[in-house]
């Protein structure tokens, strides 16, 4: 707990010195295109949606496409025999993808917004909502929408509008720190002349669908000025003490939020806290979370991780009782207890340049992320990252470079490097990605 508050202290002490410089020329009340111009601090498209629907029964379009490709250079292995080896991956390009985001004013105080969305070969409703304003600091939200969580879980399908392409491992589709989605949401803001406060409540069902005894509750509390930002996101499985199950199975995949698909139940908790700061063409955002599950392993799944060689020997130190035979586990082999804590921080620096040829902006991100639990395989529920560490952790530095020939191009170049323990030895391996994405209106 020490070690948690230290990491929150460290953070606040990075971007206080931001919170001191004189306020710019921003509003918060701004058009679509002064907010794609201008990147104001703590905006998503909802508020977007909002902003553009003063008429009564308009109906709005809004819209992204885009493409993206990336590649693995020598990616560390290990051999037939216990020697680690490396290898790179295919050029791999995704299919292209697409947002169609459309919301309406029916009445002064009553919005719709929904969000149809192609991923590789499937289209979706992702989100589909009403919002009824009783007065703005009593709102209700009832729905499918993305959880306001943090500075980028709203944000993620608006691609040309942030810098980078990859999330905050947090929101990794591969170990999600919670669910990306609610049901149903409470929320508020106080503006007081350039400054805002926002508040929020969600909740929605348990993991694996509606449960007896199971009532998620998410919250959100961010204070922001017309250049800097501060809040803090929580949300627990459920208020009492009932543990939930995980969205998939044993090897149907990586879950779509927090429990893992080896455990019988699982019940954990999610805090931490963000900033963002903007200052002329710089920009810094920056968040530490962290998760505390209390966790029971199913023998039968752990015995099939262990028998089919999914882990590694920090993993089967945890997972199995001392003096287990791998050769011929029982269930009295496992140890049940899975109780285990996500621990995740980044830092992301920006510049903007403005140049005749269009806004080039390059970015500096470092990401760490450190799930003991978790394990390399995608196919079971793993995520080829921190579970293929000896210990659990990796850290992620990116440097890239997004170019914007007009507002709504981006074409966005970058690289990282994943280093970790491995075999007994550190290591690390370069990817490169490219993504070029249109936003419509």
């Amino acid at each position: 707990m020490n070690n948690s508050f230290d990491k929150i202290a460290a953070l606040l002490v990075l971007l206080f010195p931001f919170t001191l410089m004189g306020q710019d020329d921003s509003q918060l009340d701004l058009s679509l295109e002064e907010i794609m111009n201008r990147n104001v601090v703590d905006m998503s498209i909802e508020d977007w949606v909002d902003l553009d629907n003063q008429e009564i029964n308009k109906l709005s379009f809004y819209g992204f496409l885009n493409f993206n490709a990336e590649k693995v250079f020598n990616e560390p292995f290990v051999d037939g025999f216990g020697n680690t080896d490396t290898e790179s991956g295919p050029f791999e390009m995704a299919n292209p993808s697409f947002h169609i985001y459309g919301g309406s004013r029916l009445a002064e105080n009553f919005t719709v917004f929904f969000n149809l969305g192609k991923d590789d070969d499937n289209i979706q409703l992702v989100n589909a909502w009403g919002n009824w304003r009783v007065t703005d600091m009593f709102q209700i939200r009832a729905g499918r929408q993305y959880r306001r969580f943090g500075l980028f879980n709203e944000r993620l399908d608006q691609i040309p509008t942030y810098s980078g392409i990859e999330p905050p491992e947090l929101f990794d589709n591969d170990h999600l720190l919670l669910p990306r989605t609610s049901l149903l949401s409470i929320h508020g803001e106080k503006r007081m002349g350039q400054k805002t406060f926002k508040y929020l409540l969600t909740t929605s069902n348990g993991e694996s669908g509606a449960e007896k005894k199971v009532l998620p509750i998410g919250w959100d509390l961010r204070y922001a000025t017309s250049f800097f930002m501060i809040g803090a996101s929580g949300y627990t499985s459920n208020l009492g003490s009932t543990k939930s199950q995980s969205t998939v199975g044993l090897g149907e995949g990586s879950p779509s939020a927090g429990i893992l698909p080896w455990m019988t139940g699982d019940k954990y908790s999610v805090f931490g806290i963000f900033a963002e700061t903007r200052k002329g063409n710089l920009g810094i955002k920056a968040a530490y979370f962290t998760a505390s599950h209390d966790a029971d392993r199913n023998p039968n799944d752990v015995i099939t991780l262990a028998q089919n060689g999914e882990l590694n020997q920090a993993q089967l130190g945890r997972m199995l009782n001392p003096g287990a035979n791998l050769a011929a586990l029982t269930a009295a082999d496992v140890n049940t207890n899975g109780d285990y804590t996500v621990n995740t921080w980044y830092l992301r620096i920006s510049y903007e340049i403005n140049t005749t040829s269009g806004k080039f902006t390059p970015y500096l991100f470092l990401d760490h992320y450190e799930n003991p639990e978790t394990v390399g395989s995608k196919g079971v529920g793993g995520d080829n990252e921190a579970g293929v560490a000896d210990d659990g952790k990796f850290l992620k530095p990116s440097l890239g470079v997004v170019y914007r020939p007009i507002d709504k191009v981006a074409i966005k170049l970058d690289g990282s490097s994943h280093s970790y323990e491995f075999n007994g030895k550190r290591e690390s391996y370069p990817e490169i990605r490219i993504d070029i994405s249109y936003m419509f209106k």
